[in-house]
């Protein structure tokens, strides 16, 4: 895989700590990327709408109900990875991401090595 076209990744959380820890593990994993935050519903379906990307994270600061709603909004690019975010392992929900669209769910914390390696494997995909 090839690092140098950079990838558009959108992160989805309403707190701004999230958001930011998200980002900043991203930027230390070696990969280009253009990152844009969303702290709403409305303001992410517009992006989704709108921009072409590569990487979605729906993050653990929304509701079940909100992060499922997203992961089946349409979005511009049908091939962009959706990963939401989950406080704890609940095997319906995550049963109920993936039947929505969702590619996985990452477990909070997010650590820097798990998110390298599913960066790693969700740019592969894409490419």
């Amino acid at each position: 895989m090839s690092n140098s076209q950079t990838k558009e990744v959108l992160i989805i959380d309403s707190s701004i700590v999230q958001r930011r820890k998200l980002t900043g593990i991203i930027n230390q994993s070696g990969f280009l990327t253009n990152i844009l935050e969303a702290t709403s519903v409305a303001e992410a379906k517009q992006l989704l709408k709108s921009k072409d990307f590569d990487i979605c994270f729906i993050g653990a600061g929304l509701s079940e109900e909100t992060q499922c709603d997203l992961i089946s909004s349409p979005s511009k690019n049908a091939k962009c990875v959706i990963l939401p975010i989950a406080k704890r392992f609940d095997k319906e929900k995550v049963i109920r991401y993936i039947s929505l669209g969702a590619h996985g769910v990452l477990l909070t914390p997010v650590q820097t090595s798990q998110l390298k390696q599913v960066l790693k494997i969700a740019f592969d995909k894409i490419e």
